[in-house]
């Protein structure tokens, strides 16, 4: 949806995975997952930004998906 404003870096990721939202946001619902759509993390927040640790995690591409109440947002996630 173009009309969710947010930022995620760096995209190939190593460590850590930042997710900025730029627009008032009140709600988010994030899901990282697998290929094979496994959910690997989730996290429901009400800040301004998120963190996700990524170093534990396996090489390879991930899918986020963000719920907000303004809409859905999926984007892939490689982790290098």
């Amino acid at each position: 949806n173009s009309n969710i404003t947010m930022s995620i870096y760096p995209n190939p990721v190593n460590n850590k995975l930042t997710i900025q939202f730029l627009k008032g946001y009140i709600e988010k619902e994030i899901y990282l997952s697998n290929i094979l759509g496994e959910e690997i993390f989730y996290a429901k927040s009400d800040q301004d930004s998120l963190d996700i640790e990524t170093q534990n995690f396996l090489q390879g591409i991930y899918f986020l998906r963000i719920k907000t109440e303004k809409g859905d947002f999926v984007t892939k996630i490689i982790k290098e």
